[in-house]
């Protein structure tokens, strides 16, 4: 179906707009771009800007939300921006890699990549401390990581692997092997969800070659599904209580069915790469090179 067929607002937004998040009734998306980047706070009933606040630096690009505060990368670390004075409240300090996607929240902390131009770590962040209290090296340079079912888990894209990681202790286990270029990570559902051909390099692969990895945790197997998606397009992947999201080139948006894997509708547009966040019957996407934000009511 066309993209402007279920869209509910599509607006502009400034520099390249990212990883939408929801937090106290606003809809937070970051704008890495430029000179001046920043987390916009936008009414999630027509998009207006509600309020902007300034980040100390770019080249990390990852925003999130939990614990009751915004979170977002810095070359230096984490800052922690407060929803009530819309300001930074405090930052925590570690290396941070040239990295982009969404730190992975358990019940008691924040988990983000670390390391020297590429990610080789995960560090634990500690939201009642507002301080670093444990760094676990991988073994891997990692490219995305998520939490869910107890664990952490990371995508070794160049190994392709897939990893878990015991948070009480920092314990790195591979749980699953010769993955096409695993990038993008979700746990959801009881499974694990991971995004194939990242970074693949061959622009026309065989129809072998599978786009979605699904990995459960109970039996320890795997499967994988090949949807037909364009090498390097795997941009998100959401789950929610019903449904896994894929957003991609082409096809634009996928919602797959968790039990089966088969598709149950594909959105269609050429607006390019983007990012989801699905809450509460609503699914929000940025799409920074159309420089947009939409919302698509379910």
């Amino acid at each position: 179906m066309p993209l402007a067929d279920i869209t509910t607002f599509d607006i502009t937004a400034e520099k390249a707009p990212d990883w939408p998040v929801l937090l106290d009734e606003s809809l937070w998306v970051l704008v890495p771009d430029g000179d001046d980047p920043a987390v916009l706070r936008l009414d999630p009933a027509n998009g207006d800007q509600q309020a902007r606040i300034s980040l100390p630096g770019g080249g990390c690009e990852m925003l999130t939300a939990g614990f009751g505060a915004i979170w977002a990368c810095t070359p230096d670390g984490l800052v922690r921006i407060d929803p009530a004075t819309n300001a930074i409240a405090t930052s925590i300090s570690f290396q941070t890699p040239q990295q982009f996607g969404r730190p992975a929240m358990s019940e008691d902390a924040i988990w983000w990549l670390s390391g020297a131009i590429v990610a080789t770590q995960v560090v634990r962040i500690d939201p009642a401390l507002n301080t670093v209290v444990a760094t676990y090296p991988l073994g891997h340079s990692v490219g995305q990581i998520a939490y869910g079912l107890g664990y952490v888990w990371a995508t070794a894209t160049q190994d392709g692997l897939l990893l878990r990681i015991d948070p009480s202790n920092g314990t790195v286990e591979t749980v699953a092997t010769d993955l096409v270029d695993p990038f993008m990570v979700a746990a959801g559902g009881d499974r694990v969800w991971v995004g194939l051909q990242g970074q693949a390099t061959n622009e026309d692969p065989p129809e072998s070659v599978p786009d979605l990895f699904r990995y459960d945790p109970a039996t320890e197997t795997g499967d994988s599904f090949d949807y037909g998606v364009r090498p390097e397009s795997v941009n998100e992947i959401a789950v929610d209580d019903t449904d896994v999201w894929l957003k991609a080139v082409s096809p634009f948006l996928a919602r797959i069915d968790p039990d089966s894997g088969e598709i149950e509708w594909v959105v269609d547009s050429d607006r390019g790469s983007g990012a989801l966040v699905v809450a509460d019957g609503i699914l929000w996407m940025t799409l920074w090179r159309a420089q947009a934000v939409l919302r698509i009511d379910l």
